[in-house]
């Protein structure tokens, strides 16, 4: 049983990693949005924009370096880059919307927290989508 879980950990390391990663920076998304939001009474959308772009930044230098262990070059940097702006607008669009609904019945913290979840599920869904049909009009591997 032993050496079956780990010949699974093993197969599946990059995928673990890489959720393990994309958990870690989504915790700094909500905490930047959220700091925004508390301390500089930022609108819920320029927080989550804010939010995003540390959260996007973090999580791309480790996902390069620390999962993948690749070197991007131009088209695969200029797909990350379209996407990660698409991304950011289907996020603040689902942030705006969830929010200006949740916040009627939910104090702050809580509607923006739903919102942000219910954000980083669209976004991921949909940009996994998009980042694999381009990344294979390239020939290269989402998973590379």
């Amino acid at each position: 049983m032993k050496e079956k879980i780990e010949q699974l950990l093993k197969k599946y390391r990059r995928i673990i990693s890489y959720v393990i990663t994309s958990c870690f920076t989504a915790l700094i998304e909500l905490v930047a949005g959220l700091a925004m939001i508390k301390l500089f009474s930022f609108p819920t959308v320029a927080a989550n924009t804010v939010g995003i772009i540390i959260g996007s930044l973090v999580h791309y230098l480790l996902i390069t370096n620390k999962v993948f262990k690749k070197k991007t070059d131009f088209k695969t940097a200029a797909v990350y880059l379209t996407t990660f702006l698409i991304g950011m607008l289907l996020q603040n669009t689902v942030i705006y919307f969830s929010d200006k609904l949740l916040s009627q019945y939910l104090k702050t913290d809580l509607s923006y927290t739903l919102s942000k979840g219910l954000s980083l599920a669209v976004s991921f869904i949909i940009m996994y989508q998009l980042r694999k049909k381009l990344y294979s009009k390239l020939g290269r591997d989402l998973n590379e």
